[in-house]
């Protein structure tokens, strides 16, 4: 119910497609009919993997997405509700469909007013496909109005901007319920049905205003308004907002620097057979990574960086997991990111000697009185310090006699400086002669 579905064209896709693919952070996509070189280019574009829909039902592959693998099964005489292909094609948008031949956990309805009853109380095959399915962040203001799409005729856009709208819908942490209903001609007809959707409405725990927001592609200004004196409401319009998918959770593990850790973590959705899942891992190891394939490598070779979390695919996954990881130092991370950005790289001759030194001596020592200040006492001015003094005290607007002084003091050519520990600033007189022995 997550994933949108977007139209591919010679010309590419629309733009209103494209912000819906980087609204939902969509990790590849799936071709479904179109031309595989124009779905192919279209992925480049994207800089996504583009994975034909024969392989999506392959035998290592479905099962990691079946909603048997998560759901809490109850009594199989009230199984969810499903569309049947050869319907109309808002139904199996608004319920979800079955695949001819394939066994699932749903049964196929041929009664239109069923569709709005299921709808009302998420009891569709679409609705499974979330059981289980957290939100870990979401930048939502609260509840929203309830969403009426009509449908008039024969639905495509309807049906495929009411499918887009819903995946990038929050799922738990707002409530936005949405519902794709024909038009007043069938809607008149359904028993009882303005009267639950009334229901629906006083039983959210808050008060919205307006109640119901009524849109459609198909339908004319007039037919709203016969669609909404059929149930009694008022039109509006609505925005879509950020949200992070995942079931969150926390566990301590013990680092080690020069070497593999390993992760053991309970995982927190129950599957009940066989089934794969995406598992992404943040937290302090990670923190100043770079999140770019050449970083995510030597963590873990099946590694990826998507959305700024480290995500690894656990197929089968269990209860508990173990995995090793191995946290690479900063100065690691430095010398892979330069072999991705150069055919070469080396220390500058000052870069060496700053190497060297670092290894012989304990840098620490700037921290001990005075050390610091003789060394920057000692240091000689370079011709960028004076350029940037002058061009400070001109723009503070000072006279041409103010800037000459420094110019003055430091010469065309700033000499190596020489100080006697007496003349020191900025130190005790009792620290000036061992700060500069130990410096």
């Amino acid at each position: 119910m997550t994933e949108p579905i977007v139209e591919a064209h010679a010309s590419g896709l629309s733009q209103l497609h494209e912000q819906t693919l980087r609204i939902a952070k969509v990790e590849a996509l799936v071709n479904t009919g179109a031309d595989p070189l124009a779905a192919e280019e279209i992925a480049e574009g994207l800089g996504l993997p583009a994975v034909p829909f024969a392989d999506m039902w392959k035998y290592g592959v479905v099962f990691t997405c079946s909603p048997a693998e998560v759901r809490e099964f109850t009594d199989p005489a009230y199984a969810p509700i499903a569309a049947s292909p050869t319907g109309p094609l808002w139904q199996p948008a608004a319920a979800g469909c079955v695949k001819p031949g394939l066994r699932e956990y749903a049964r196929v309805s041929e009664r239109e007013d069923e569709f709005g009853r299921c709808q009302l109380r998420k009891d569709t095959r679409i609705q499974d496909t979330v059981a289980q399915f957290g939100e870990y962040l979401s930048l939502t203001p609260g509840h929203t109005s309830l969403v009426l799409w009509a449908v008039e005729g024969e639905g495509f856009a309807d049906s495929l901007d009411f499918w887009n709208t819903r995946a990038l819908r929050p799922v738990d942490t707002t409530g936005m319920p949405m519902l794709l209903p024909p038009g007043a001609d069938a809607v008149e007809h359904w028993l009882d049905f303005p009267a639950q959707v009334a229901h629906l409405l006083g039983s959210r725990p808050c008060q919205y205003a307006p109640d119901v927001a009524l849109v459609s592609r198909s339908a004319s200004p007039e037919q709203l308004l016969e669609l909404a004196s059929v149930l009694g409401l008022d039109p509006t319009a609505w925005v879509t907002l950020e949200r992070h998918y995942g079931v969150p959770t926390s566990f301590d593990v013990q680092v080690f620097a020069d070497g593999p850790s390993t992760l053991r973590i309970a995982q927190p959705v129950r599957f009940n057979g066989y089934a794969g899942a995406l598992v992404r891992f943040s937290g302090e190891p990670l923190l100043g990574l770079p999140a770019r394939p050449s970083i995510a490598e030597p963590v873990h070779p099946d590694a990826q960086w998507p959305d700024g979390k480290l995500q690894l695919a656990f197929l089968p996954i269990s209860h508990q997991l173990a995995v090793q990881l191995t946290f690479p130092l900063l100065p690691q991370a430095t010398e892979r990111l330069l072999d991705d950005v150069a055919t070469g790289h080396q220390l500058s001759s000052a870069g060496r000697l700053g190497t060297a030194l670092a290894q012989r001596a304990d840098s620490s020592v700037l921290l001990d009185p005075g050390v610091y200040e003789a060394a920057t006492a000692l240091t000689t001015p370079r011709s960028k310090e004076l350029l940037k003094r002058l061009q400070e005290l001109r723009a503070d607007g000072d006279p041409d006699a103010d800037l000459a002084e420094p110019a003055a003091t430091w010469g065309g050519r700033s000499e190596r400086r020489y100080l006697p520990a007496e003349k020191r600033p900025n130190v005790r007189a009792e620290d000036r002669a061992a700060a500069l022995e130990r410096l």
